[in-house]
């Protein structure tokens, strides 16, 4: 197998890195978990009252996995047997995937370009003046999405579901020391789902967002800090890697945004 024995640690919070972990322990990879980003759900009246408004919109766009997963626990909590009506917009096929397994099966997404500005070039959102639609998401984030649906005309209805926080401890360096190297605090057990030891040899990181980047890099001693970086980190988008060489990572590799890219890009550097 392609990734026969390498070590390979994937940083995606672990309800969005299910099926990239799946490929790579299909490749032969040994893979490490370490989530950059904490999902916390957001269960308000007003997320609510929102959610109701989003299932009676003409156009929905989930930007991401975990927009998904919270939005439609929250309708079955919120609005039990409510019909979703939208059209549905997701970033990639991993999201139309996961939006058919909650029974929506006709999803657009953008067959390149796995991001905002994908789903802003589908043909069916360059005429969206009048349209009320949905932006169904976590607090914060970018903004590229809402700003240019209200420039061509939209009714903008942002749904903010959720909130991303940094782990509390950091996740990754007990991959990048030994356990008996690692400062105190910085120790931690390894999730039981991994293929390894926390302070195994780790071969490559996957890192898949910038603000997931910069919670790692500040959690970790500057010991884990000069392991991680001269240690390959593949990442999904120019952004993200630009990112990464800001802070003198080394050996920073540029994929392609869907989870097939960022296999093919580690077969490709070990192969």
């Amino acid at each position: 197998m392609s990734l026969e024995g390498r070590s390979v640690v994937v940083t995606r919070p672990l309800d969005e890195s299910v099926e990239l972990t799946a490929a790579l322990r299909e490749r032969g990879a040994r893979v490490g978990l370490a989530p950059a980003i904490e999902i916390e759900v957001i269960e308000t009246a007003d997320v609510a009252t929102s959610i109701g408004e989003a299932l009676a919109a003409d156009d929905a766009i989930f930007v991401s996995p975990s927009a998904i997963r919270v939005f439609f626990t929250l309708v079955a909590r919120s609005h039990p047997g409510s019909i979703f009506r939208p059209r549905a917009f997701a970033i990639g096929p991993g999201s139309a995937r996961l939006l058919a397994a909650h029974g929506v099966e006709s999803v657009f997404f953008p067959p390149r370009a796995h991001d905002s500005a994908g789903v802003l070039a589908l043909p069916e959102l360059a005429q969206s003046a009048g349209r009320i639609i949905a932006v169904i998401g976590g607090e914060g984030g970018r903004t590229e999405l809402a700003e240019t649906l209200a420039a061509r005309g939209a009714r903008l209805l942002r749904v903010s579901c959720y909130r991303r926080r940094a782990p509390a401890a950091s996740t990754l360096e007990p991959w990048l020391l030994p356990r008996s190297d690692a400062p105190a605090g910085h120790a931690g057990q390894a999730d039981p789902q991994d293929d390894r030891v926390a302070g195994a040899r780790v071969d490559a990181l996957v890192v898949t967002s910038t603000e997931g980047l910069h919670n790692l890099w500040a959690g970790c001693s500057p010991a884990a800090q000069a392991i991680w970086l001269s240690t390959p980190t593949f990442m999904p988008h120019p952004r993200i890697a630009a990112a990464g060489r800001a802070l003198g990572l080394r050996k920073v590799h540029v994929t392609d945004s869907a989870d097939a890219g960022i296999v093919a890009a580690l077969e490709r550097f070990f192969g």
